[in-house]
């Protein structure tokens, strides 16, 4: 690649500064490869020779990579102030604000990397979920958890699931009254694999998986709401009913043979008619002759024309089977998903009950308590609002990254640590910002409850209220690509 043929535009350069201006809050949303990263770095630099002292700046990140590449970033540029004449450091700074700096200005960039140093704690670049667990340590009171909590990492937490899982399942396999029979429907309606996927995937959801439990028989009598079922009904009554509810019998099946003679090596409706076996020939045998592979009554064609001109009355009795065998197969799917899913809600309820009582019993939190318990002790807690002022007194600016893959959880938390960013004496006193980077088309942690579209909610929401408080908000889109941001990095050094 031609590196210097690769200067980013006018407007990049334009977007860049916007996105650095350390008294605007500014939501981006950073195409890939526009360097999201290089963004929020020179943000964090803007603000620091603005004078922000750095225990004041709050970075989210979601992953500990994350957070140690914007350290290093940050590190090295301001560790390269340190040490460059006067004409290159002009260049830099100039480059990132657009103005040329003053004598002041060069000297307070010369002792960043120092005061950083210097700084109790240093620059706080964290994942959200360390900064949680910080917090928590300092009000494990407040917050109703064990004083010295330890936090249990994936990997373990992985093994700690499964050890409750194939407890609990072996236990209903053994006759454990309590999910016994929940058990027992999952092995007939469901494979081991199709089990393992199921319970994975409902421990993956986290946030909703805690709603459902909070109200199991609520739960499945929403299911049962949506899927249009007045009442209970189990799948083998179903079945039951229709096989004993038919109106076509063999009789039927000779007149159409008369009409439509079978081919023992074919597979038309009459081959397949001529293959079942009477008087009982089986519900899920009369489908297959009646209806499509997806269960539904076949269109055009059936009954054939020559039914239809040469026996209405039969014609009649076949489209009349089909229908009712299309209306049964419904019904069925619809039974079987309520009996799979309240059996799956029993064995899980059982399987978090097992896994919430190891973690209190060895005084641990997982990474999912660390959002809840957090947002609980800033939103519920009678003393919420002592420790919201004892964390707001700290942080002037939050700087979210990979916004896009930030749960619901996880932006409540940013949310409530930003409430009086827009308004009450806090805003007043000093300068607030909110600034979060991300591309809600690359978000590779759904399975851990990311919600992409939150990403433009949130910024919606804050925008709405910044402007009503008359408080700077910019929201900006980069499309730039990774040249320009390969170009840009090697312009600051």
């Amino acid at each position: 690649m031609n590196e210097r043929a690769a200067q980013p535009t006018a407007d990049t350069i334009s977007k860049q500064v916007a996105a650095g201006h350390p008294e605007h809050s500014v939501w981006v949303s950073a195409n890939a490869g526009s360097g999201k990263t290089h963004i929020l770095t020179e943000r964090v630099l803007r603000l620091l020779l603005a004078g922000v002292p750095p225990q004041n700046i709050l970075c989210l990140t979601y992953t500990k990579a994350a957070a140690a590449e914007m350290q290093r970033r940050v590190a090295d540029r301001l560790g390269a102030w340190a040490l460059r004449d006067d004409a290159h450091l002009v260049d830099d700074l100039k480059r990132i604000s657009a103005q040329t700096p003053s004598q002041e200005k060069l000297a307070l960039a010369r002792t960043l990397f120092a005061t950083a140093l210097e700084t109790p704690g240093g620059l706080k670049i964290n994942t959200i979920h360390a900064f949680c667990e910080a917090a928590l340590h300092r009000f494990p009171i407040e917050a109703d958890i064990p004083v010295g909590f330890s936090v249990i990492e994936e990997a373990e937490q992985i093994e700690m699931v499964r050890a409750a899982r194939d407890a609990v399942l072996a236990g209903g396999l053994a006759g454990d009254a309590e999910v016994a029979e929940a058990v027992a429907t999952l092995f007939t309606l469901m494979s081991d694999k199709q089990i393992e996927d199921a319970v994975n995937g409902a421990l993956g959801a986290g946030r909703e998986l805690k709603a459902v439990l909070a109200d199991p028989a609520k739960s499945k009598k929403n299911l049962s709401t949506l899927l249009g079922l007045k009442k209970p009904i189990t799948s083998t009554q179903v079945l039951s009913d229709a096989e004993n509810n038919s109106a076509f019998f063999q009789q039927l099946a000779n007149r159409v043979f008369a009409l439509t003679p079978p081919d023992p090596a074919r597979s038309r409706f009459e081959d397949k008619l001529a293959r079942l076996d009477w008087p009982q020939p089986g519900f899920a045998n009369l489908c297959a002759a009646f209806l499509t592979q997806k269960g539904a009554v076949p269109k055009g064609g059936f009954p054939k024309k020559i039914i239809q001109d040469e026996d209405p009355e039969l014609a009649d009795a076949m489209q009349a089977e089909a229908e009712r065998l299309a209306e049964a197969t419904a019904l069925l799917t619809k039974a079987r998903l309520v009996e799979r899913s309240e059996a799956l809600l029993d064995v899980m309820a059982a399987i978090h009950r097992r896994y919430s009582e190891e973690k209190q019993r060895t005084g641990r939190l997982d990474f999912a308590d660390l959002i809840d318990r957090f947002e609980t002790l800033l939103a519920v807690k009678d003393n919420a609002p002592w420790v919201r002022y004892k964390l707001d007194s700290g942080i002037t600016h939050i700087l979210v990254d990979e916004s896009q893959d930030t749960n619901p959880g996880q932006w409540s938390v940013v949310k409530l640590l930003a409430d009086d960013f827009f308004d009450g004496d806090s805003a007043v006193e000093r300068p607030r910002t909110l600034f979060a980077v991300g591309d809600e088309k690359q978000s590779i942690y759904s399975f851990q409850g990311a919600e992409p579209a939150i990403f433009a909610q949130t910024g919606s929401e804050l925008g709405l209220r910044a402007m009503s408080a008359k408080k700077p908000w910019k929201s900006l889109r980069f499309r730039a690509s990774r040249s320009e941001e390969h170009t840009s990095e090697l312009q600051s050094h």
